[in-house]
């Protein structure tokens, strides 16, 4: 996937932009369960782009904007180190 490669390299090595993938665990308090991916405003407010939503045995790739979120679930996301580390913390628990 030389495509792919050649991306993550222009934008962690030129750009300067630190980019990973992570997952993002849903607790069950978490202020993201009930709401959808837009008005979760995960990509607004904290610049991380939810690629997929994994959901027990499934997976929904590239999630519509009114896909709804729901605990338990797990978020495959992409953006800088620092901004999903916040995203985690703000899954795991209302605060």
């Amino acid at each position: 996937r030389p495509h792919v490669v050649s991306f993550l390299d222009t934008a962690t090595t030129h750009l300067g932009i630190d980019l990973e993938i992570g997952e993002i665990c849903i607790g069950p308090d978490s202020r993201f369960a009930g709401k959808t991916i837009e008005t979760s405003r995960i990509r607004q407010e904290r610049g991380v782009i939810v690629l997929a939503i994994k959901r027990g045995q499934g997976m929904r790739f590239n999630p519509a904007p009114d896909d709804r979120i729901e605990a338990g679930d797990f978020l495959i996301a992409m953006g800088e180190p620092a901004q999903l580390r916040q995203v985690e913390l703000i899954a795991a628990s209302r605060t």
